[in-house]
């Protein structure tokens, strides 16, 4: 022991869940995301998450619930545990989990002002100071290292989760456009440049687009220019005010000590 390391897991959320509004209490926000730890086992020591505010502000902060578990004996991932964006409910994966683990809302920071920031140990109450040990399923690795699955619920607390933007596709609809404008519906600054990173990768109630090679905080020409590394396959069109979501919500960080 005395060695450490952290594993960054980007959560996936689809658009079309995201365009359904804020999540209830208790529901599944990602199913069975895979993560690896060296061969031989870690402990958990701490997780943080980053959350994309709603609308450019703060998220109402609410406690989130992550669940750990092995891979099946032949390496694959547990049975789901249900619709994203409805209540949890296991099927054939009771005897794969191997921990929990709740973040309290009083432990989110409160800054900067367009996005949340939550961790283990820093609440009270029901929040956790983690110390788990992850082993993972003898004789299932790969290249010195075994895997573990986590997947994420809002908490008791949590009913007000919404990755709503307000950020929308302006002037004409884009259809292999690689620079895009976008406004807020209403032909004005939607402020994309404040609920937007470079690296994001946007995606619609219609599918992904494309990861953001820059954004110009400028409004002009009926809108902000958003500039893709690349546009989505043929084919592929959001049409004109449509809400754009970022793919990756939240960011978990796990700190593990080996």
């Amino acid at each position: 022991m005395g060695q450490f390391f952290n594993v960054t897991i980007p959560i996936e959320v689809a658009g079309n869940k995201q365009d359904d509004g804020a999540f209830g209490a208790g529901n599944l926000i990602a199913d069975w995301t895979s993560f690896n730890i060296p061969k031989g086992g870690a402990v958990l020591r701490g997780v943080t998450a980053v959350i994309n505010g709603k609308d450019g502000a703060n998220q109402t902060a609410g406690d989130l619930t992550i669940l750990f578990a092995n891979p099946k004996s032949d390496g694959s991932a547990p049975g789901s545990l249900g619709t994203v964006h409805a209540t949890a409910t296991g099927v054939n994966c009771r005897r794969d989990v191997v921990a929990a683990l709740n973040i309290d809302a009083k432990s989110d920071v409160g800054f900067p002002s367009n996005f949340n920031t939550m961790t283990t140990g820093g609440g009270g109450d029901t929040d956790q100071i983690p110390f788990i040990g992850f082993e993972g399923v003898p004789g299932v690795s790969d290249n010195g290292f075994n895997t573990i699955y986590l997947a994420l619920m809002t908490g008791a607390s949590n009913t007000a989760l919404d990755f709503s933007t307000s950020v929308f596709q302006a002037v004409e609809d884009a259809d292999e456009l690689l620079t895009i404008k976008v406004d807020n519906a209403s032909g004005a600054t939607a402020n994309a440049h404040k609920k937007f990173d470079v690296g994001d990768t946007l995606t619609t109630a219609s599918g992904d687009y494309g990861t953001i090679a820059s954004i110009n905080a400028t409004f002009a020409s009926g809108g902000q220019d958003i500039t893709f590394e690349a546009y989505a396959a043929d084919g592929f069109t959001v049409a004109e005010d449509e809400e754009w979501f970022v793919k990756h919500p939240i960011k978990l960080v796990l700190s593990f000590e080996i």
